[in-house]
């Protein structure tokens, strides 16, 4: 993080010539709330252009991403996982953030 002293840090940070995204790994998804305004702080006090939220593939990760909670996910994380992966793999710009169960 820029801000001197500021101890959050994101788990990765992709680089492109375009873009810079953070990203930030979640084994268990038990508060979508809290994760989402955690993402959002780091991502207002950080120069980045969009966020990949990476999620263990578990039955119960499904499963919180699932009702409201996850429309809110899909809200904040628009892009399909499929698209923002071949984009990163092609090292272009995906166009948003996404949610990408590994």
């Amino acid at each position: 993080m820029p801000i001197p002293g500021d101890r959050r840090a994101w788990d990765a940070v992709i680089r492109a010539p375009d873009v810079r995204i953070g990203v930030e790994a979640v084994t268990q998804l038990r508060d979508i709330q809290d994760v989402e305004r955690r993402i959002s702080l780091k991502r207002r006090d950080s120069d980045l252009d969009h966020v990949i939220l990476l999620l263990a593939n578990t039955r119960a990760n499904r499963a919180a991403r699932v009702g409201a909670a996850g429309r809110s996910l899909l809200a904040a994380f628009p892009v399909e996982p499929r698209l923002a992966l071949d984009a990163l793999a092609d090292g272009r710009d995906p166009g948003g953030s996404a949610v990408i169960a590994l």
